[in-house]
């Protein structure tokens, strides 16, 4: 016996899926950027679910919640790199369908949020290409600085300290501090001045107050310091490149 899951698709006899709570333009989002792979995420009448070959073979709805909440990070870190007005969405529940088709709901969490409107004409899939979010969330899967730039971004938000840390990863994925600032440039993912002056803007507390990463300014700020909005514009341009060049 098979069942299909509200987006048509044939799903095993015996399966789990998530229920995920938030903004309802957030919502949608999700189910426009990952209509398709894995993870995917998809419309059940009211409700947003979850769905992963991840929670296959597993028998204890609190491991399937666990493992849905770590899938989430990282698809909520890469929602929020590629839409600044992405709000997180959470995890809220799960279901499991047995094999005559009945539903067994465990819930363990809730979240509710207010946010922006995602219009409805921008639901079309158009292309076959991947979506940002299908490809980064499948290069996370198989990259520990990926994964690790996800989860930053998820938990921490890009405020000054966490857009350093992105950068440094990315940085030192692609040749290290000298090296890898040069290849970031040389990539075309930002030029060397932009560098220089977020890493000058971003250190030093006479710039941006208490959010500077340094508790103390060992040098003056920046005549002209970069501007947060713009700083975290040019992490995700430069994690945007950097992606592009993974497989």
């Amino acid at each position: 016996m098979t069942n299909r899951s509200p987006s048509g698709q044939t799903m095993p006899a015996d399966f789990w899926q998530a229920r995920l709570t938030g903004n309802a333009s957030d919502l949608a989002y999700l189910a426009h950027q990952l209509a398709r792979g894995d993870p995917r995420v998809v419309q059940d009448v009211d409700n947003y679910i979850l769905q992963s070959p991840d929670f296959e073979g597993l028998t204890d709805a609190e491991v399937v919640y666990r493992k849905a909440q770590e899938i989430m990070v990282r698809v909520n870190g890469a929602a929020r790199l590629s839409n600044p007005r992405y709000q997180s969405v959470k995890v809220t529940g799960v279901t499991h369908i047995d094999a005559h088709g009945q539903r067994h709901g465990f819930q363990f969490g809730s979240g509710s949020a207010t946010g922006w409107i995602y219009a409805v004409a921008d639901l079309s899939v158009t292309s076959n290409a991947l979506t940002d979010l299908e490809r980064w969330t499948a290069l996370a899967e198989k990259h520990e600085p990926i994964r690790t730039v996800l989860r930053l971004v998820n938990g921490q938000g890009l405020d000054w300290t966490n857009l350093y840390r992105v950068y440094e990863i990315v940085r030192d994925d692609v040749g290290g501090k000298q090296v890898g600032k040069a290849r970031i440039a040389s990539n075309g993912w930002a030029t060397k001045s932009e560098i220089d002056l977020f890493v000058e803007t971003s250190c030093n507390p006479k710039a941006v107050g208490d959010a500077a990463r340094h508790g103390v300014a060992d040098r003056p700020p920046p005549p002209d310091p970069m501007v947060l909005p713009d700083a975290q514009a040019l992490i995700r341009r430069i994690v945007a490149g950097w992606l592009s060049t993974k497989t």
